[in-house]
C-alpha cells in the first residue's frame, strides 16, 4: 500500500454536513436570502448562482468600510454614539459621499463647516455699531 492513499471509498449513503453558501464564500451576509430577494423582486427573469454571492460580498465590503470609518470617528471624539459618527464618516469620505449623497441619516446632524469668506482676515474691515465716529453715519463706525 502506498503512503497517503487509502482504499476506503467515500460513503454516499451518509448525508454530508450542510454548509451555507455564505460560509462557502466566506461571507457574513446571507447569500441565500439575497438570492431569494433577487428572484422575487422581479429584477430579471433569471438570476444566476454567482449573482447573490457577488452582491453579498459587495454589501459586506461597503458595510465594513462605513463601520470602520464611523468607529474611527467615534474613537477620535471619545464617544460611542454611532449615528453622528456615521454621518461624519460618510460625508468626509469623497467616494462614500458621492455614493450616499442623497441619503438622510436620522440623528446624524450636519458636518461642521464655516465658509472661508466669513472668517476674518488681516485685510478685512469690521463695522462696529456706535455713535462716536463723526465721518460715518451716526450708527456705524469702521475699523480696519
Amino acid at each position: 500500500m502506498q503512503a497517503g492513499h487509502s482504499k476506503e471509498k467515500p460513503s454516499y449513503s451518509e448525508p454530508s454536513k450542510k454548509r451555507s453558501r455564505s460560509s462557502k464564500a466566506g461571507l457574513q451576509f446571507p447569500v441565500g436570502r439575497i438570492h431569494r430577494l433577487l428572484k422575487t423582486g422581479n429584477y430579471a427573469q433569471r438570476v444566476g448562482a454567482g449573482a447573490p454571492v457577488y452582491l453579498a460580498a459587495v454589501l459586506e465590503y461597503l458595510t465594513a468600510e462605513v463601520l470602520e470609518l464611523a468607529g474611527n470617528a467615534a474613537r477620535d471624539n471619545k464617544r460611542r454614539r454611532i449615528p453622528r459618527h456615521l454621518q461624519l464618516a460618510i460625508r468626509n469620505d469623497e467616494e462614500l459621499a458621492k455614493l450616499l449623497g442623497s441619503v438622510v441619516i436620522t440623528d446624524g446632524g450636519v458636518v461642521p463647516h464655516i465658509e472661508p469668506s466669513l472668517l476674518s482676515t488681516k485685510n478685512s474691515c469690521v463695522v462696529f455699531f456706535s455713535r462716536t465716529f463723526p465721518s460715518f453715519p451716526s450708527w456705524a463706525s469702521l475699523s480696519c
